[in-house]
């Protein structure tokens, strides 16, 4: 695990914890707590598969605010954990998600009776438009080499990379909609949209 801003869940007592929660239900929407919730939950089951995951689970995320919190000036809230890191900065009425990396481990795990997909609403609306593509389309959207490692990212300040894929504007008005709807799976964590 990499080290963390802030205060780990784990060391707070009862009452911090739920006010730590409560901060974040109110800076994010409704869909997007669920959705980091989920994700937590996710990795709290794989603490509980066994001795081997303890350096996972609810305990091991951490809140953080960089700057002061403010109606006018910037600040940052931080939370993040395995897989899950969510900077959400603000400056008066205006915020931003970036950088923010979502992910969850496991994928699919059930919770209470139910069948939880932490991240199943992106993978379904991002396959789905991948099928909307035509051949042409697909080819320049999918790029023909894996990535291994960030393309940016601690380290690579000043870098700039060249523009790849499909272009949005040469997408029909339906395909551009699918886009715009799972690009909110990611906005919507900070804004009902």
């Amino acid at each position: 695990m990499v080290p963390r801003n802030g205060v780990r869940m784990g060391d707070l007592t009862a009452a911090q914890r739920d006010a730590a929660l409560a901060v974040l239900s109110t800076a994010f929407s409704r869909d997007g707590y669920e959705k980091v919730m989920a994700t937590v939950r996710g990795d709290e089951m794989l603490r509980a598969a066994g001795p081997a995951r303890m350096q996972f689970g609810q305990d091991e995320y951490f809140l953080a605010f960089l700057g002061t919190p403010s109606t006018s000036t910037p600040w940052m809230l931080q939370f993040g954990g395995h897989h899950l890191a969510v900077n959400l900065t603000l400056a008066g009425d205006r915020g931003t998600l970036a950088p923010t990396l979502t992910g969850a481990q496991p994928a699919k795990y059930t919770f209470e009776g139910r069948t939880v997909r932490p991240l199943g609403d992106e993978n379904d609306k991002a396959f789905a438009l991948i099928a909307a593509l035509d051949a042409g389309q697909r080819s320049q959207a999918i790029l023909p080499y894996a990535v291994s490692d960030l393309v940016l990212g601690p380290g690579q300040d000043g870098r700039t990379i060249q523009p790849e894929g499909l272009k949005v504007s040469s997408m029909s008005p339906a395909q551009q909609a699918m886009l715009l709807d799972l690009v909110r799976e990611w906005a919507g964590i900070a804004t009902d949209t």
